[in-house]
């Protein structure tokens, strides 16, 4: 979640820089934008019955998280005409990947570790949405390897490859977003010099 906020500020920042405004990011249209929500319910009912649950919780999670691909993945179908969604698609692809393959997204101690985040919880396997990397981890390059330190302890983390292909794809929608075509800095100043 860090990454995305730090993200979305820098591009925020970007599409001011070329002309844009959060006004015209306001008019963004998102088809079926009511799936990302379905999405969230599935994908929250999934981790409410894995954490209520003693029969299967990590199959209830994954169940969730599949349930919440599919929506998603539908959403972004009919948004991928805008440019930035294909990478937001890609990134959710990246990370139901990795935990369908394992039941949990694995990850890293070291990366935890180097991050500054504790891992005494994600050692006892208390999280059914976590599980600790190992060498029989799946897909392990595509888990949560990626530490992200910072001066803010609850903005610590450690992401994986698709929240930062995601991250990357909503700074491009933003960006993108904020700018009407033909109304960048480039497009003023030719405006200004004819």
């Amino acid at each position: 979640m860090t990454v995305v906020l730090l993200v979305v500020m820098g591009a925020v920042l970007i599409g001011y820089a070329r002309g844009g405004s959060l006004a015209t990011l306001s008019h963004l249209s998102l088809p079926g934008w009511p799936l990302v929500f379905l999405a969230l319910a599935a994908q929250g009912l999934g981790a409410l019955v894995a954490a209520t649950s003693s029969l299967a919780p990590r199959a209830a999670y994954v169940a969730g998280l599949l349930v919440s691909a599919v929506l998603v993945t539908a959403f972004m179908v009919r948004n991928r005409h805008l440019r930035g969604v294909p990478l937001i698609a890609a990134g959710f692809v990246l990370n139901a990947a990795v935990v369908a393959a394992n039941g949990a997204m694995p990850v890293s101690l070291w990366a935890a570790r180097h991050a500054g985040i504790e891992t005494a919880g994600l050692v006892a396997g208390t999280d059914v949405r976590h599980e600790v990397a190992t060498d029989a981890t799946r897909l392990r390059l595509l888990a949560d390897v990626i530490p992200v330190p910072t001066p803010v302890d609850r903005a610590r983390s450690v992401v994986s490859a698709g929240d930062v292909v995601l991250a990357a794809g909503i700074g491009v929608l933003v960006t993108n977003a904020m700018v009407r075509p033909g109304v960048g800095r480039r497009a003023q100043r030719l405006a200004a010099g004819t």
